[in-house]
């Protein structure tokens, strides 16, 4: 889980402690609360995301399992900025593209 940091015009709805990231509602109670296996703050980058999250995934994606990556957030949160990146900020789809024939030279030999 990635969290772009608060710009002080909204509203907390999310709380992180550890790795459980709990839904705040209007009244400022959790309403839902999920374990989640990594949490990242805004100032992580995604090369950073990448190295710490996805290696297994790869692995498993030359080994025929299907991988999903999913994305969520509201608008302006930045899932696209991380998939796609913009300019020198290479996002997380090139990032698996060119991991993805790493792992599959290193599995050739």
């Amino acid at each position: 889980m990635r969290i772009k940091p608060n710009n002080g015009f909204q509203k907390e709805d999310i709380r992180v402690n550890g790795n459980r990231v709990g839904l705040i509602d209007a009244n400022n109670r959790i309403t839902d609360e999920y374990e989640v296996s990594e949490v990242f703050t805004g100032e992580a980058t995604t090369p950073t995301i990448f190295n710490t999250s996805f290696p297994a995934y790869l692995r498993a994606i030359v080994e025929g399992v299907n991988v999903s990556v999913f994305m969520y957030g509201s608008t302006g949160s930045g899932k696209e900025h991380t998939m796609s990146g913009k300019g020198a900020d290479t996002g997380i789809v090139n990032l698996i593209s060119d991991n993805l024939f790493n792992v599959l030279e290193e599995k050739r030999y």
